[in-house]
This record gives C-alpha cells, sequence and structure tokens, in this order.
C-alpha cells in the first residue's frame, strides 16, 4: 500500500508518462476487473489533462502561436506540460515562465524576438486581470509647494507595468493582433520600451521613448522626482533638457500609473 503522499507523487507521475507497473497494479486492486482497463483509464485522464493544458497555454499566448504555427507550438506546449504541472488551482497563472522556456529550447533560437513577444502576452494577462485602485492626476501636485516637488514621491499603482528589450517584441506582437499582417523589417524596427495599464476593462500597451521610459521606471521604483529625471538623464541614450522633466511628467500623470503621492520628507 502506498501512503497519500506516495500515491499523490506516483499518480501526478503517471499523468507525465512516467509508466509505473506497480502503481498500475494499485488501482487494479481498488475495483478494476482488469490491468489493462486501468492502464486506459489512467491514458483518457493523462490525454485529458495534457490537452486541457496545452490548450490554456494556447490561449495565454495567442500570437506565439501565430508565429511559429500549430505544430510546433502545441509539441512545445505539451513539453512544457510534462515538465511544468500547475501549482494552483486557476489557471491564471499558469506556464507564467513558458517565455523562458521558449528562449532556452533548441527549435526557438533561430526566433530571438519570440521569448520577449511570450513576455508581452503574459504581461497583457496579468494587467487584464489585475486589481482596481484609484490613481492620482496632475491635479493632485497642485496643493504642493512649488519648491517641494522636486522630492515628490508616487506610489505605483498595482496594475501598471513595464517591460524593455533591445527586440523588437511590442511591434511584432501588435502587427500579429491584426487579421492581415504586414511585414517588419527586424533590422530597422525599434526596440520595445514598453508600458501597460488599463483603463476601464481596456489594457493600453504603449510604446514610450527611452527617456520616458527610464523616467517612469525610477518614479516606479520610489525615487524622488529629482532623483528619477537624473536617473533617466544618465539611462538614456537620447540627450535630454532639463525643461522636458514637466511634460514627461504631465504625460505620465495623464494616465493611471500611481495611486500616491508624498514628499521625501514626510518619509523620514
Amino acid at each position: 500500500m502506498f501512503s497519500t503522499a506516495e500515491y499523490q507523487h506516483k499518480f501526478i507521475a503517471q499523468l507525465l508518462e512516467q509508466d509505473d507497473p506497480s502503481f498500475l497494479a494499485q488501482l487494479h486492486s481498488h475495483g478494476s476487473d482488469h490491468k489493462l482497463e486501468s492502464a486506459q483509464r489512467m491514458s483518457v485522464y493523462r490525454n485529458n489533462v495534457i490537452h486541457s493544458l496545452s490548450q490554456a497555454i494556447s490561449d495565454s499566448y495567442p500570437v506565439v502561436l501565430r508565429l511559429i504555427g500549430a505544430d510546433l507550438f502545441n509539441a512545445l506546449a505539451i513539453e512544457y506540460v510534462r515538465k511544468s504541472l500547475p501549482s494552483e488551482a486557476s489557471l491564471l497563472n499558469y506556464a507564467a515562465d513558458f517565455a523562458d522556456f521558449l528562449a532556452d529550447h533548441p527549435s526557438c533560437q533561430t526566433l530571438p524576438f519570440l521569448a520577449d513577444v511570450a513576455r508581452i502576452e503574459y504581461l497583457y494577462i496579468q494587467c487584464f486581470h489585475g486589481s482596481d485602485a484609484t490613481a492620482i492626476t496632475m491635479s493632485d501636485l497642485f496643493n504642493l509647494e512649488q519648491d517641494k516637488l522636486p522630492q515628490v514621491i508616487f506610489k505605483k499603482h498595482p496594475n501598471v507595468f513595464l517591460f524593455n528589450t533591445d527586440q523588437p517584441a511590442l511591434e511584432i506582437w501588435t502587427e500579429n493582433l491584426k487579421d492581415e499582417v504586414e511585414r517588419i523589417d527586424l533590422s530597422i524596427a525599434n526596440q520595445t520600451y514598453l508600458l501597460l495599464y488599463r483603463e476601464q476593462y481596456q489594457v493600453v500597451p504603449m510604446q514610450l521613448t527611452a527617456s520616458c521610459f527610464y523616467f517612469c521606471q525610477a518614479l516606479m521604483l520610489g525615487l524622488c522626482i529629482e532623483d528619477a529625471w537624473n536617473q533617466a538623464v544618465k539611462n538614456s541614450p537620447e540627450e535630454l533638457a532639463d525643461d522636458e522633466i514637466y511634460d514627461l511628467l504631465g504625460f505620465l500623470l495623464q494616465r493611471p500609473l500611481f495611486t500616491q503621492l508624498f514628499t521625501q520628507q514626510s518619509t523620514d
């Protein structure tokens, strides 16, 4: 007889097609008239589980599916399922590391942008199902004294995501959401500086300039406006004029990116 923990472990192993005659014999002893029937029933259950989970992956990564075709995608999804079963009842977060799986897989090495496209698809799902919160606006800065503005710190909205890569992943992803896809010249395509947020029930993916991305990233990491700007100037490949900070700050605060603001002194 197996303990409960042993039984669960062997059952999972059997789902992953690691045949264990002793386990099938145990199933047989619990009511099956024929040992062959135990194997057949397990095979049906295994196929249903693998099909359902691989289908869930294809639902989460439709552009990746379109880029590589159904045959290769299904083979990769099944391989992933056999290596990584869900750790929770909800499948919302399942295959969170599918992009890493693609990046390491030999069959995907000729498509260096593929993993980053998958990362965008996963962030899109997280944004669509993310938490709601009331966002601040530019008007919330008006009550502050002018000399305190450089020391203002913002609290990031929980449903906002940033992602950047030197691959044109956002351009590829966006184009492949269309019914009719136009060819993208990868030699001149833009690298990705993505801001992802939700307004009402609509996920908004936005390509930022490098300077805006680094400024927003620094603000979301908890730097005050002055330090965030200095960080953006340091990291951006673009040359920035000092007065551009006001345009970028106004641009960001027109969107639901932050939920609170306070001055640096008030946090001491």
